[in-house]
């Protein structure tokens, strides 16, 4: 019999750009590509990372599974870009 394929939720595919400031105002952000299918999840993670205070971090939107494939990136895990 063969094995059944595993299914696979399309949202861990998905990744989320999340933007760290250090203050309002800050030119120069810090951003990341999180493997994350979620905002709130995102956020939470680099912050938890980080340090930060939720305030500090933005969600600016999703990315496709394309770029969390070429980053090589595992669902839960973030780099800055």
């Amino acid at each position: 019999m063969p094995a059944s394929p595993a299914i696979v939720d399309p949202r861990s595919l998905l990744g989320r750009l999340v933007r760290v400031r250090s203050h309002p105002g800050d030119y120069q952000p810090l951003l990341y590509v999180v493997a994350a299918g979620e905002p709130e999840q995102a956020v939470e993670i680099v912050a938890s990372a980080l340090s930060r205070p939720r305030e500090d971090v933005e969600d600016l939107g999703p990315i496709n599974e394309t770029l969390v494939a070429t980053l090589e990136l595992k669902p839960g895990q973030y780099t800055r870009i």
